[in-house]
């Protein structure tokens, strides 16, 4: 599909439509590296995702964790995304080993945002509190189960 879309421009060096050959040089998960070759010997490549930098980790892929989120927020596992996947025609997603690395990070990541965020509402509920602070500053609020 793509290969009938770039052999619809001309070549810049051939000046010739309809010549290009395409070759994957490089698949990680679910990210291809596309090499387009001229008959003229003219090359241009495509990547289908951009790469993340995460100090803890090896390089890593916009898309790959993109498919680790979603199937975090659907609620299943690498196993049902590889079946879901297969339906579409697509390939897995990154080997068993990179996917736990990719739920590592992302668990890690959700962990700190919560975090930030119940001391953001903690901060804001002792504001508004009507209740005054102890003698080691601490306001005690009161929560109800059900959240309200």
């Amino acid at each position: 599909m793509i290969l009938n879309l770039v052999n619809k421009f001309r070549c810049p060096s051939y000046n010739s439509v309809g010549k290009m050959s395409q070759k994957v040089t490089q698949r990680r998960g679910l990210l291809y590296h596309i090499t387009f070759s001229c008959t003229c010997s003219f090359e241009t490549s495509f990547t289908n995702s951009i790469q993340l930098v995460h100090s803890a980790t090896a390089p890593m892929d916009e898309l790959n964790m993109m498919a680790c989120v979603a199937a975090n927020v659907a609620g299943i596992k690498r196993t049902s995304m590889t079946t879901i996947l297969g339906m579409l025609n697509i390939l897995p997603p990154v080997q068993i080993e990179n996917w736990q690395k990719y739920q590592k990070i992302y668990s890690n990541a959700l962990d700190a945002v919560k975090d930030e965020s119940l001391g953001g509402a903690a901060e804001e509920a002792a504001e508004q509190s009507s209740e005054t602070a102890d003698r080691e500053g601490v306001t005690n609020i009161k929560v109800l189960i059900d959240g309200t």
